[in-house]
């Protein structure tokens, strides 16, 4: 029984009957060696396998962020998330309070006097606070849009 590295994936298996390609054999120190570098570190020289240096780890890592990120923005786009229905009411929330801020300001730019002020905010309507029934119930209706 030998021991082999995937020259394609990296993975190391020890005590083995045989394998084909791309699989290499290993001398036991050699694979040893090589199990103790996480996968997503080792690179193949030609003969063994060598942990990648600072800057080449650093690009991996990178990459594996940018996937991350990539994979949890994807996330908002599947219509029965929970993320996305949240994402979707948190952003009618702000649009009504937008709206609300908005109406006054219009209220605050049409007076002429205080009164005239305090006549026109008085006709805005007051923004409700949620329960947390009215939470789910809202996420709830906007799971499968």
């Amino acid at each position: 029984m030998a021991d082999y590295v995937n020259t394609a994936t990296l993975a190391v298996e020890l005590s083995v009957n045989s394998h084909d390609a791309p699989w290499v054999t290993l001398p036991r120190a050699d694979a040893l060696v090589a199990l103790a570098i996480p996968q997503q570190y080792r690179k193949w020289t030609g003969s063994a396998v060598a942990e990648m240096t600072a800057p080449e780890k650093a690009a991996v890592d990178a990459a594996a962020l940018t996937a991350s990120r990539a994979a949890a923005a994807a996330e908002l786009d599947r219509v029965d998330s929970i993320t996305r229905s949240f994402m979707l009411l948190v952003l009618d929330e702000l649009n009504a309070h937008a709206a609300k801020i908005n109406a006054i300001l219009t209220a605050i730019d049409g007076a002429a006097s205080l009164g005239a002020l305090k006549t026109a905010v008085a006709l805005i309507a007051d923004y409700p606070t949620r329960t947390a029934a009215q939470l789910r119930n809202a996420i709830a209706a906007k799971l499968g849009t």
